[in-house]
């Protein structure tokens, strides 16, 4: 079995914590998701795609989603990319110093090993982004990608 440990950091400033996420707050950044399975317009526009340049392309979201648990915070994020190739991780999280709040994922052989840092970053009370470490693939498909440049606050 792989060692697994994730961390997820959540950074904001400029607003109270309870302000931003207050019982639950979801972000979306909405993109175009090319599918290669559809070689043709026909089979694209019958799926619902939408075809471009010999491409089949679909609508697509990364989310961000976060709910207040008392002092602590469910965390999932949610990314697609090219042929729907997704990553997803999602944990409790819990508040520590500077506003940030952190999820961990342990494996059972290796409980200090750390595999993937994931911080989500708010840029204000209505805007997030991810990134990572880099070693986060066990949380994705091939290809997959755990960033999200600025997903915005669903009203």
């Amino acid at each position: 079995m792989k060692n697994l440990l994730a961390i997820l950091v959540l950074t904001w400033s400029n607003f109270a914590v309870a302000d931003a996420i207050n019982p639950v707050v979801e972000f979306s950044f909405p993109h175009d998701v090319a599918m290669s399975a559809y070689q043709n317009k026909q089979s694209c526009n019958t799926a619902d795609g939408r075809w471009s340049d010999g491409v089949c392309f679909f609508n697509g979201s990364d989310t961000v989603e976060i709910k207040a648990q008392g002092s602590d915070y469910r965390i999932d994020i949610f990314t697609v990319r090219t042929n729907g190739t997704h990553c997803q991780i999602e944990g409790a999280g819990i508040a520590v110093d500077n506003n940030q709040i952190k999820i961990a994922r342990q494996s059972d052989e290796d409980r200090m090993t750390v595999i993937c840092e994931v911080i989500v970053k708010f840029s204000d009370k209505d805007t997030v982004s991810v990134s990572n470490n880099g070693k986060c693939t066990s949380y994705c498909g091939a290809e997959g990608i755990l960033e999200i440049k600025a997903a915005k606050r669903v009203q």
